[in-house]
């Protein structure tokens, strides 16, 4: 059976328990302990396979954590304990793109990290790790298909992160 995990913001925090309720599966809340903190994540069983949901912005209480203190190493060691064929990861950003209307899905071929966090798994030593093509080119062309058909989709040439250092 296929394992997806499924990395979301604040935007689809509830769309693990929205697709429990409106297709009547089960759901469970697992903690996954990492090297960093404990993650908490909600696994949806289906015909086809457990979906792993993990909402980047948790936090231990009813604040979410805002998006420049969010320990993206320990969300990224759950998923790899989770086991996954697939890891889609969902995003809610603006774009400056005039066509680029509030509701189009923007699929990415590269990312570019100008944020000022850690983004290495290997504080003790130096190594380095291929992004020469950071996303799987076959799992990209799936949700091309099905954004096209279904929703409003662009494909876009990159995805910037960047922090703003406001004074």
């Amino acid at each position: 059976m296929a394992r997806v995990a499924v990395l979301c913001g604040t935007g689809m925090s509830a769309l693990a328990d929205e697709m429990s309720n409106s297709e009547n599966l089960g759901i469970s809340r697992v903690k996954i302990d990492t090297d960093w903190k404990s993650v908490p994540s909600s696994i949806v069983s289906t015909d086809l396979g457990d979906i792993v949901f993990i909402d980047r912005h948790h936090s231990e209480d009813e604040n979410r954590t805002p998006p420049h203190k969010i320990e993206h190493r320990a969300n990224v060691q759950a998923v790899v304990k989770c086991h996954p064929d697939i890891v889609m990861s969902i995003n809610s950003v603006g774009s400056m793109v005039d066509n680029f209307e509030p509701g189009t899905i923007g699929i990415s071929s590269d990312v570019l990290d100008l944020a000022d966090r850690p983004w290495t798994f290997h504080d003790a030593d130096a190594i380095h790790a291929d992004r020469t093509s950071p996303f799987d080119m076959d799992a990209s062309q799936i949700c091309k298909a099905v954004s096209y058909t279904h929703l409003r989709a662009h494909e876009t040439d990159s995805y910037l992160v960047c922090r703003l250092l406001l004074e």
